[in-house]
């Protein structure tokens, strides 16, 4: 059985004499053993920002550490030997991760990265009763503070900035110097729920749009409705649920501001994937499909990707794709996907062969050719 950490930065102590006969919702278990081995109770690791040692071994059935005595059978006195006082919001922030969906933890946000996939770090804290603010990072090209109404003054990475205070501040780096900012970012950038790869599109709201227009190439569009109607079945296999389908020519404007859409079909077939297409890193003609320098004929292939919809950049649009992970692959809710934000498909090809090109766009959505595979 695989095992999961969550970092814990802050456990709120509960009331005296509450009774604790398991500590859920407040301690982070790692079940080290099988289901299927007979060595119960299962032990859970702790993380914690106290500079103290961390990691002891928590028995559930006796509420106490296997290495660290706290106090015969109760909870309440846990937390304060670790040093947290009841506080929901730490003054000392570390925080990792490689892509801004997950992005947030208490008053800071890391709303764009340097590169994704990359290890991006922030250790940020403030001092002085939040007057004062003291924050490295790596990785990090953009970052949200909140709870900042006292704040006066941050060093960052070695630079000095001077605050004014307010309940959010937004902090931008540009040619490796740091600047504070407002308001939206501007132009086009991987950042929260917009960042691919084309497996996120699906985990926010999301349309459908089958096709109903002749074809440019009957091989191509074939190809993308057999995506299509695969996706139909396995979303309901896997996730006990039926997708919202329309046709092309039933689609609004209130679909494209309220959803994530997947296009299915060629240019021809599908009218908003025509509207669409040219407005796209990925060319897509009757005779070819061009990503930067390469090309594939239309007639034996068929691009998939995701990309902040021209029409709405507040969503994804896709084209000829549901999840890309292999039905062989689905163990539950974590399968690894197979695409990268775009991929082209070679047609007529069994399923782990059949992909002529791959990769990821880069930070600025754009073709990233030294990231792409082949």
């Amino acid at each position: 059985m695989g095992i999961a950490i969550r970092r814990v930065p802050s456990i709120p102590v509960p009331p005296p004499g509450t009774p604790q006969s398991r500590p859920v919702g407040i301690l982070a278990a790692a079940f080290a053993r099988s289901w299927r081995k007979k060595d119960f109770p299962p032990k859970a690791i702790l993380i914690s920002e106290d500079p103290r040692p961390a990691g002891d071994f928590y028995d559930f059935a006796t509420n106490r550490p296997r290495h660290q005595c706290v106090g015969a059978g109760t909870l309440e006195r846990f937390p304060e030997n670790l040093g947290d006082k009841g506080r929901t919001s730490p003054d000392h922030i570390r925080f990792l991760t490689y892509t801004t969906r997950y992005n947030q933890d208490y008053w800071v946000t890391v709303s764009g990265l340097e590169k994704h996939y990359e290890r991006a770090e922030v250790d940020a804290e403030r001092l002085a009763g939040g007057a004062d603010y003291k924050i490295t990072t790596k990785n990090i090209a953009r970052l949200d503070l909140r709870e900042t109404t006292r704040a006066a003054k941050l060093r960052i990475d070695g630079q000095d900035l001077t605050l004014n205070a307010k309940p959010q501040i937004t902090l931008e780096k540009l040619s490796g110097s740091w600047k504070v900012t407002s308001g939206a970012w501007v132009g086009l950038h991987k950042k929260h729920a917009l960042q691919g790869p084309i497996d996120d599109a699906f985990l926010e709201p999301f349309l459908a749009v089958r096709p109903t227009g002749k074809p440019w190439n009957d091989a191509a569009n074939k190809k993308a409705l057999a995506n299509f109607e695969y996706f139909l079945r396995a979303y309901a296999s896997r996730f006990r649920a039926f997708i919202r389908v329309t046709d092309d020519k039933n689609v609004t404007a209130e679909d494209f501001a309220k959803y994530n859409v997947a296009l299915f079909g060629d240019p021809g077939s599908n009218r908003w994937i025509a509207k669409i297409a040219g407005k796209l890193p990925v060319k897509w003609t009757k005779e070819s499909i061009t990503l930067g320098t390469q090309r594939y004929s239309s007639a034996d292939h068929i691009p998939v990707l995701v990309y902040p919809n021209p029409l709405n950049p507040a969503h994804y649009v896709v084209f000829n794709s549901g999840y890309t992970f292999e039905e062989r692959e689905y163990t539950g809710d974590y399968a690894m996907p197979r695409y990268g934000d775009y991929a082209v498909l070679k047609l007529g090809q069994e399923p782990g062969s059949d992909v002529a090109e791959s990769g990821f766009f880069d930070e600025s959505w754009k073709l990233a050719r030294k990231d792409s595979t082949k």
